[in-house]
């Protein structure tokens, strides 16, 4: 198990760097974060590029590389000429997309990798309760699902609507979560005029809060 090799594409990789280097506006018109690199070098350069760009300066080998050298980081990716070689690996303007979406998918792999490794490694120590354990998989696993939301923290309606059975978030009323265990998808809280509805409500949000869950109120 520890010998296996996490899932990753150095290719696509290379591809993007190189696609940035040669078309600044790649940059632009897709979302990726140091962490989605698999290979530290090209972490490095990703973010000496997002450096670059933040000093509004054209980003080309030039500049990336003395912003590298800046940060005594240049020869930890090979020097001028590990940039070099990107310009080797550039794709078509058509076919970026397919090689940021790989990219892409391959750092969930890993993050998934690492979630499931973590919680295992909780339920073997027995430190905590299964419930506890359980509640930190959902909240971990609902971020991961739908991670790429990061402009309020929160999760679209109809991607909250459609969780279904995939997962559910205790409500920390035993009764409730003993029956039903816990709240999926799009749950309506029902009842007559003044019988505590909107008391309810507020204490499973609460506990959601609690567990770490983006709560709208």
């Amino acid at each position: 198990m520890t010998n296996r090799i996490p899932p990753q594409s150095l290719a696509s990789e290379q591809a993007i760097l190189g696609a940035i280097l040669l078309d600044n506006s790649v940059l632009e018109r897709h979302c990726l974060s140091p962490e989605d690199f698999y290979r530290a070098s090209h972490r490095l350069i990703y973010e000496a590029i997002l450096e670059v760009k933040k000093d509004r300066q054209v980003i080309d080998i030039i500049t990336v590389s003395e912003k590298l050298k800046e940060k005594k980081q240049l020869s930890e990716i090979g020097g001028l000429s590990g940039l070099a070689e990107l310009n080797d690996c550039v794709p078509t303007a058509a076919g970026i997309g397919s090689h940021i979406s790989i990219v892409k998918d391959k750092a969930r792999l890993r993050n998934l990798i690492k979630v499931a490794t973590e919680i295992g490694n909780k339920a073997y120590s027995e430190a905590e309760t299964a419930d506890t354990i359980l509640a930190e998989a959902e909240r971990r696993l609902f971020y991961l699902a739908y991670g790429d939301n990061k402009t309020s923290g929160l999760v679209p309606f109809n991607d909250y609507a459609e969780l279904g059975s995939h997962i559910r978030i205790p409500t920390g009323i035993k009764p409730i979560d003993d029956k039903t265990g816990g709240m999926t998808g799009f749950t309506v809280v029902g009842g007559e005029t003044k019988v505590n509805k909107t008391t309810l409500a507020w204490q499973i949000a609460l506990h959601w809060a609690d567990l770490g869950h983006p709560v709208n109120v």
